[in-house]
């Protein structure tokens, strides 16, 4: 499957950022592939669904993830990961990995743009996992896209592993077996 990374590049800590990225493209499985997409005012494509190998030859190539002051677009962040994972032909994303430093409180279109993303995410069945990074994140937009998604909501405070909550989040797809199961209880009356 695709697990994508999707970092802020105003939020603070880059360079632990870039270090949590190494980590997992070290971590992926042989069969999956890694997606990075950094964003202020618009997206980039770092990586495109790279396997575990040619994610670590790329990450041997970025010193740090160069940082931006510009304004922050979480929609357009968004939306070009799902592009890019869905460009592939891949139906096996498995996740994605919103690392941000939203401060904002957004606007109603930027509150429109982005529950519509959600929706194609929740469509998708695209589970995101959150790292707010700093005490000012917007902790409130952040966890409520987590938990719409299936997925965990973190803050990353001044001391926090970033790696290993990376890692963790990564793990926890890993080892799901069943996804979007569906029971039928038929109960026999007598």
């Amino acid at each position: 499957g695709c697990i994508g990374v999707v970092v802020d590049k105003t939020c603070d800590r880059l360079a632990e950022i870039t270090e949590a990225i190494r980590a997992l493209s070290l971590a992926i499985k042989h069969n999956d592939t890694l997606s990075l997409i950094t964003y202020s005012d618009g997206p980039q494509v770092i990586m495109d669904s790279l396997t575990s190998i040619e994610a670590i030859n790329k990450m041997k190539e970025i010193t740090v993830i160069q940082g931006d002051s510009r304004n922050s677009n979480l929609y357009l962040g968004l939306k070009q990961a799902r592009e890019v994972m869905m460009s592939k032909d891949n139906e096996r994303i498995k996740k994605v990995l919103l690392i941000s430093g939203l401060r904002k409180s957004l606007n109603h279109a930027e509150e429109d743009m982005l529950n519509d993303e959600i929706e194609k995410y929740k469509q998708l069945n695209i589970s995101i996992d959150t790292l707010g990074i700093g005490e000012e994140s917007n902790l409130f937009v952040l966890d409520n896209m987590a938990s719409v998604l299936g997925g965990q909501g973190h803050l990353v405070s001044t001391n926090t592993d970033i790696s290993r909550i990376a890692i963790d989040s990564l793990q926890y797809c890993q080892n799901s077996i069943l996804t979007n199961v569906k029971l039928k209880i038929r109960l026999n009356n007598k």
